[in-house]
Order: C-alpha cells, then structure tokens, then sequence
C-alpha cells in the first residue's frame, strides 16, 4: 500500500480553532494566549470557529453551532 502523506503547512497558512466537543472556554484564557502566541511566532494565521467559545447545557454550542463551526 503506498504511503499517503499530507502538504505540510507553510507559514502563512491559517490555522482555525474550533470546539467539537467541549466549549473552549474550559481551556484558560491565558493558556489560549500562549498557544495562539505560539503559533504566531512559526507565522500562522490563527483564527478562533464564531462558536468555540459558547456554553450550553452541556458545556458546548448547539450542535448546529458546533457544525457552523466545522462546515
């Protein structure tokens, strides 16, 4: 079977965060900062999905926020 390997990313390329699962509000503002900071600094673009950080019952968005996000 032949070996399928991805285009590596480029400085420049955007890297967009989204929250599938649990509402990235768990993760601490300040711990958010270092990452996006992070990869900055290697010249990514970083952009956060509209919903990421939205709570509902059951600490995320709306699945339809989620796929918003996603799609």
């Amino acid at each position: 079977m032949k070996s399928v390997f991805p285009i590596p990313l480029v400085p420049g390329t955007e890297i967009r965060v989204v929250s599938l699962s649990t509402s990235l509000c768990v993760v601490p503002k300040q711990v958010r900062a270092v990452a996006r900071r992070h990869l900055e600094e290697l010249g990514f673009r970083v952009t956060f999905g509209k919903n990421a950080l939205k709570r509902g019952m059951f600490r995320s968005a709306s699945i339809a926020e989620r796929l918003d996000d996603f799609n």
